[in-house]
């Protein structure tokens, strides 16, 4: 009697506990599940910001050759604009000798008539 008291009392012990311990189980397995699907979700994050960041970089070292050429075009623009300015320069003074000189033609050719008229 002892002995089928203990069985019986092992038996429902372990019912007991299976029954509790069932629903613990199938939580821990939900989480598992979740954790695995976070696992998964973080890998496929970290892909696309890989990703990202391979166009990002392809694309600011775009900007930067570009940038460069804009600056070599931009120097040799300021270097065409010096040299036109000396050249400028040099066509002002002469210029200004061209009109001196008409200036004093000018003036001999007032002289000379004004001595012809006069006589």
């Amino acid at each position: 009697l002892a002995y089928t008291a203990e069985k019986r009392m092992h038996s429902m012990t372990s019912g007991t506990v299976a029954a509790h311990t069932q629903p613990i189980l199938e939580e821990v397995r939900d989480l598992a599940e979740m954790v695995r699907g976070l696992a998964e979700q973080v890998r496929d994050l970290a892909e696309t910001g890989a990703e990202r960041h391979r166009t990002l970089t392809a694309d600011i070292q775009a900007l930067k050759e570009a940038g460069a050429e804009r600056d070599r075009k931009l120097d040799e623009l300021a270097k065409a604009v010096a040299s036109h300015d000396r050249k400028l320069d040099v066509l002002a003074a002469q210029m200004r000798l061209v009109i001196g000189g008409f200036g004093l033609l000018i003036t001999a050719l007032i002289a000379v008539f004004g001595i012809l008229f006069t006589r």
